[in-house]
């Protein structure tokens, strides 16, 4: 898909849309290794990492995996952070787990 559309400036990649089930080394280990391919072809477009437990940081409600761990070595890569607006716990932890992300993923 990056050699097809390389040249596409309004594209975006994503990796891992959702992931439930597997531990975020191991979601980072194949999200480098695709990253990897994205960039043979496609140097500047943003790649959308999924993260454990359906897109929320970690493996579950209070860690924080991606924070402690982040992919380094590579520009324009975002984390998904899915929030459920109707969903009355996401309200109570995920926008304290966004913070505690963004302090450590850009200090």
């Amino acid at each position: 898909m990056s050699k097809k559309y390389s040249k596409q400036k309004n594209v975006i990649y994503e990796i891992c849309n959702e992931p439930n089930g597997c531990s975020w080394s191991t979601i980072r280990s194949y999200a480098v290794s695709v990253i990897k391919t994205i960039r043979k072809y496609d140097k500047n477009a943003v790649i959308i990492v999924g993260t454990p437990t359906w897109s929320q940081l970690g493996s579950d409600g209070t860690s924080n995996e991606v924070a402690k761990n982040p992919i380094k070595g590579y520009k324009n890569i975002m984390y998904s952070l899915h929030f459920y607006a109707n969903e009355w716990s996401h309200n109570q932890y995920l926008p304290d787990k966004l913070v505690y992300a963004r302090k450590r993923i850009f200090r």
